[in-house]
């Protein structure tokens, strides 16, 4: 198994950290859709994706069961793409 973690550039909050972090001045960052292009070219078969990072830790402590339910949602601040060996 396979496992890309990006950073989710529909999330307006990680676009304004990534625009401010000097190491990140020439990032690009890869929609899920990218990613999984990058792993199907590299002969991996894609099957899930999952998004996270929607609460701050302080209400993730108290709500964190609401990230498992949004993870479908492509906002969150980071995603997983998840793919296999063909």
């Amino acid at each position: 198994m396979f496992v890309m973690i990006e950073h989710n550039p529909f999330n307006p909050v990680t676009q304004l950290v990534v625009s401010r972090v000097p190491v990140d001045r020439d990032a690009h960052l890869l929609t899920a859709r990218s990613a999984r292009q990058v792993e199907s070219a590299a002969k991996l078969d894609p099957f899930r994706t999952e998004y996270f990072l929607y609460l701050p830790k302080p209400l993730y402590r108290r709500l964190g069961r609401v990230e498992n339910l949004l993870q479908w949602l492509p906002l969150g601040g980071q995603y997983a793409s998840y793919a296999l060996k063909r």
